[in-house]
């Protein structure tokens, strides 16, 4: 799957209590991921359009892609998670 990285917008807005309009969701989900106590879910990308958000990077077992997804499942405004995160043993 390739997407276009111009094609997500990321931009940033730390108020996670507001209305979650759509120019947020990125920055929510990076939050989550960062007070999630999980060292490599600060690595992950989040991109996000039109309310469907967007994890990419590398992580070491497929409990930890399972845990990313779900620090992002209850975001508000998000209607669909895509999970591109790739699982490599030795990191």
């Amino acid at each position: 799957m390739n997407h276009d990285s111009n094609q997500f917008d990321t931009t940033h807005s730390l108020d996670e209590s507001s209305n979650s309009s759509n120019c947020c969701l990125a920055t929510i989900a990076r939050q989550r991921l960062h007070s999630s106590g999980y060292a490599l879910l600060k690595l992950v990308q989040c991109e996000q359009k039109n309310g469907v958000i967007v994890i990419r990077g590398t992580v070491s077992s497929y409990f930890l892609k399972q845990i990313a997804q779900e620090q992002l499942r209850s975001i508000q405004g998000m209607t669909h998670i895509v999970n591109e995160l790739v699982v490599q043993k030795e990191l």
